[in-house]
């Protein structure tokens, strides 16, 4: 089973995230990595990158190092902020290839960000069902299959196939809470403080393992929390439609 994976944010979690799923994913299967960010300094330490990253693009950087050092050649950016309800519904609908798994993972940093992805899945449901000719022989469209991601210096949460703004109310923060979030984490890792990279790598690894028993949780919506010694999965009444 082919899957396409759309991966939003290549940062802390992310970045760590793409590089796991290169050594693992089948040949057939391609990534798309989204971000329009790109290298500081500040991300030599505690993201994937070195210094002759800086001033390039996350994604580029990130998938042009993915394709050169591993076997799987299928890992692709795009350098774009996701900055209206329908950015990533375009993108996504731009990659005219057939697929049995349509993947999206979140690995974003703030609400306002992940709110928008919200409203593209929204979009994408309503497209697939729409193309959804089935019944008179043709193939099924793809199946979606969502993951959000977020976590603080020693814990967090991952949603499988539902939105956390029915979870969460959520706050979209302002331009300089985002930018002092940012320097915050950095600035802790800077310091030698490793737990912020540890849950980061937490997060990805469990991440990891759900894309893995994807037939089981497709169809499933799920809440899982985690520390940094304990993880637990809530199974959310209703289904993946």
């Amino acid at each position: 089973m082919n899957k396409i994976i759309f991966l939003v944010g290549v940062g802390g979690t992310g970045g760590l995230l793409a590089g796991k799923l290169a050594k693992f994913l089948a040949q057939e299967d391609k990534i798309y990595l989204i971000d329009g960010d790109k290298v500081e300094y500040k991300n030599v330490v505690r993201q994937p990158f070195q210094i002759h990253d800086i001033d390039a693009f996350k994604a580029e950087s990130l998938a042009r190092k993915i394709n050169s050092i591993s076997q799987f050649k299928n890992c692709y950016s795009v350098n774009k902020f996701l900055n209206k309800e329908d950015s990533l519904f375009k993108i996504v609908k731009s990659v005219q290839e057939q697929t049995n798994s349509l993947v999206i993972i979140s690995c974003v940093d703030n609400h306002k960000t992940r709110l928008l992805i919200e409203k593209s899945i929204q979009l994408l449901k309503e497209f697939l069902k729409k193309m959804d000719y089935s019944y008179v022989g043709y193939p099924k469209p793809s199946d979606l299959f969502y993951i959000d991601s977020a976590n603080e210096d020693d814990y967090g949460d991952i949603l499988i196939n539902e939105f956390r703004s029915k979870i969460y109310k959520l706050k979209i923060e302002k331009t300089d809470e985002l930018l002092l979030t940012e320097d915050s984490c950095e600035n802790l890792i800077n310091d030698g403080v490793i737990q912020q990279f540890a849950t980061n790598d937490q997060a990805s690894n469990l991440i990891l393992r759900f894309l893995f028993d994807i037939e089981y949780f497709k169809n499933k919506k799920c809440h899982i929390k985690f520390d940094k010694y304990n993880s637990k999965i809530d199974i959310l009444k209703g289904i993946n439609k």
